[in-house]
């Protein structure tokens, strides 16, 4: 357990820094990493760096390579890219899935939690009132910030789905959380969502 530790801990950290000009080698690293990251993060649930680190990769591959294909793709094909938006969304779920998994291993509950606090408080909550409910560690936000991006982007690609919709308000209180305990994450990313 120790060496897989240590090998989710370096996957976690690589390429946070790094910045590559090659789209097309970036493309195509981004794809083997991913997949390794997951592997190793299957086997180590409970890291939470490496959760983060899949849940950016995956969310930033999605938009990056399969939904903006897609836009360039619609004026051309547009079965290819609603082939391409479909897997966009797929990714962008398995995006937050990792994210959250992650956040409830943390706080057994916390899914339901979430759900029902937006419920009860309503949609238009203010971030004090969630984070009375639930609260986030400083190594979360990370986690809920990137849950909140990728389920966002699912939403917005499944506009169709009243089901997947409905869950919006969840979304905004999760980045409300976020923003809540770290205002400046990802350089005020969060400030759009509060």
């Amino acid at each position: 357990m120790l060496l897989l530790n240590g090998v989710a801990d370096g996957l976690s950290s690589q390429g946070q820094d790094a910045q590559e000009d090659d789209l097309q080698l970036a493309r195509e690293a981004s794809a083997y990493h991913l997949k390794l990251s997951e592997a190793v993060l299957r086997q180590t649930p409970g890291h939470v760096a490496l959760a983060e680190s899949v849940a950016a990769g995956l969310t930033q591959y999605a938009y990056a390579f399969v939904a903006q294909s897609a836009d360039e793709l619609a004026t051309r094909d547009a079965r290819a890219a609603q082939r391409q938006r479909e897997r966009a969304a797929r990714l962008y779920w398995r995006a937050q899935q990792h994210a959250m998994r992650a956040l409830e291993l943390r706080h057994p509950g916390f899914v339901t939690a979430l759900a029902a606090s937006v419920a009860q408080i309503g949609s238009s909550a203010s971030a004090n009132g969630i984070a009375a409910v639930l609260n986030l560690a400083e190594d979360e936000v990370g986690l809920a910030y990137w849950a909140a991006a990728s389920w966002g982007a699912h939403i917005s690609l499944s506009k169709d789905r009243p089901d997947q919709v409905a869950d919006l308000p969840q979304v905004v209180a999760l980045a409300k959380l976020a923003w809540l305990r770290q205002p400046d994450f990802a350089e005020g990313g969060l400030r759009s969502w509060c």
